[in-house]
């Protein structure tokens, strides 16, 4: 039960990062300048292929959503516009609180949790791409957490498997490096003040 609760939260936490990464603006909004303050990079090697995201295009959140902390991590390549590719990886603990360097994380440890996704095409016929939510061979580290500019660097690699071509999207030698993170109201917190 819990493996499968948890496996319908991270799809969700995929498409919510995926949709947020993609559409956070509306053509309603006024235009500001901004300057990016994530310097944060993303890098990995997909079935042999570079893959880097930087700056805007790397995030991450942590929220509580009942069963424990999740640190989601996310970013999408924008090397080629007319095929953009995004990656998420999603860190389950019991408290983000107790995240240290050193920590690892796995598919099949319940305690220190990880699984992953890879969206493929985003913004074509399908602006949210294909989606690869399947995973294996999930493994990660955290190498440095910096809780006062609230900053995580880590290593990770997982296999992603397309469940409705069966394509398999190997993701090695990932590294994400000072990545921005911010932290979320709890999801039971926003549904519980919804129903009152």
């Amino acid at each position: 039960m819990r493996k499968v609760l948890i496996s319908n939260l991270i799809r969700i936490q995929i498409v919510l990062f995926v949709a947020i990464t993609v559409f956070g603006c509306t053509d309603d909004e006024p235009e500001e300048i901004t300057v990016d303050t994530n310097a944060g990079e993303i890098t990995a090697t997909i079935n042999g292929a570079s893959f880097r995201s930087f700056g805007v295009s790397s995030t991450a959140f942590v929220e509580d959503f009942g069963l424990g902390d999740q640190l989601v991590i996310g970013g999408i390549d924008v090397s080629n516009l007319n095929r953009l590719n995004g990656v998420s990886i999603v860190l389950i603990m019991p408290d983000f609180s107790q995240l240290s360097a050193g920590n690892t994380f796995s598919g099949s440890s319940m305690d220190m949790l990880m699984t992953a996704g890879y969206a493929i095409d985003l913004g074509g016929d399908d602006p949210l791409g294909a989606t690869a939510e399947l995973v294996a061979s999930t493994t990660g580290t955290i190498t440095a957490i910096d809780r006062s500019n609230r900053l995580v660097s880590g290593t990770f690699s997982y296999d992603a498997i397309d469940e409705d071509t069966g394509d398999v999207y190997e993701v090695r030698n990932g590294v994400f490096t000072q990545i921005q993170y911010e932290r979320l109201a709890s999801s039971l917190t926003k549904l519980n003040k919804a129903s009152i």
